[in-house]
Formats: structure tokens, sequence, C-alpha cells
């Protein structure tokens, strides 16, 4: 049983939500963690969202077999969150990557400039 890590969302592949890993790639995991709105958070190896946080047209043309596969490039950008995102603490700008010289505020309006619910 996989439960999905978005905040307010309690759906699980139990209830048949299809679930999708955060990317190994960088870049889009980045961008995932940052829609997604989880302070002070870094998703573990099996951390997962559910296909709600998903647009249409985030999802692969119809299969044979029924089930949703995510284009190479998707990103979530459907999360029942407030807006905008609470600052960022400095534990949490280490854990995605950002420069150690900018300040707190910098890097929060630099990381709301650049992946701010991107596609």
């Amino acid at each position: 049983m996989v439960g999905c890590a978005a905040p307010n969302c309690s759906n699980q592949s139990k209830n048949n939500f299809r679930m999708f890993r955060f990317p190994r790639n960088e870049e889009r995991r980045r961008k995932w963690i940052v829609n997604s709105r989880r302070d002070q958070w870094i998703p573990g190896p099996g951390a997962c969202l559910c296909e709600v946080h998903f647009e249409e047209n985030q999802f692969e043309c119809s299969r044979q077999d029924g089930r949703k596969k995510l284009k190479p490039n998707a990103v979530p950008t459907l999360f029942n969150v407030p807006n905008p995102p609470q600052l960022l603490t400095p534990q949490r700008l280490k854990g995605i990557g950002l420069p150690k010289h900018h300040s707190v505020t910098s890097n929060f309006w630099w990381l709301a400039a650049q992946f701010t619910l991107i596609n």
C-alpha cells in the first residue's frame, strides 16, 4: 500500500489511485517538490504523488491497458494548499541544493520565479 505524499491528500494505491514516484532527474524533482509546497520535506526513495495532482494533459494518450502513464516531462500542478508557499528555512534550502551564499529571502524569491507551478 502506497500513500500520496501531497499535503492534504490521503489517496492510497489500495483505493485504485495511480501513484507516481518523484523523478530521479534533479531539475524535475525540484519542480515537483516546489509545486507540492511541503515545507521542510525531502522526498524519500519511495515517495509518490497520486494521479489527482496532475492535469489530464500530463498523461500519455489512451493506453490499451487503460492505465495512466505520465509523459516523460510531466509536472504536478494541482494541490490543495495555500498560495503562496510558506518561507523556506535554511534547512529546507540546503536539502534542495540552492547556493549557500544567498539569504533565505532571496532564495525564496529565486525559487518562486524559477519553479512555482512550472509545467
